[in-house]
């Protein structure tokens, strides 16, 4: 056949439990996402995109200090690039 025993069984178990049904494509989506961005905080960062043209960093900043980063780990403060090579604007 061309698979795996592992997955030749798992094909068989779907089609004799709902039958021909249970062949049919399955979404690949999780069914629920406990950790997911809330909806408001999406349309926030979308809208800070559009406005003022944030870039993905500048994002990320405002999303670590607002507490709802999914990469708590990477919200140190990182200096402006013009502050650290001693240079203004």
């Amino acid at each position: 056949m061309g698979i795996s025993r592992a997955c030749a069984g798992k094909w068989v178990k779907r089609w004799r439990l709902p039958g021909d049904a249970g062949l049919q494509d399955r979404p690949s989506s999780p069914h629920r996402s406990p950790n997911a961005t809330p909806a408001w905080f999406i349309e926030q960062i979308e809208s800070w995109r559009r406005e003022h043209k944030w870039s993905a960093q500048r994002n990320h900043r405002r999303t670590c200090q607002y507490r709802v980063c999914d990469r708590p780990a990477n919200c140190q403060p990182t200096p402006d690039p013009a502050r650290r090579s001693g240079q203004g604007r």
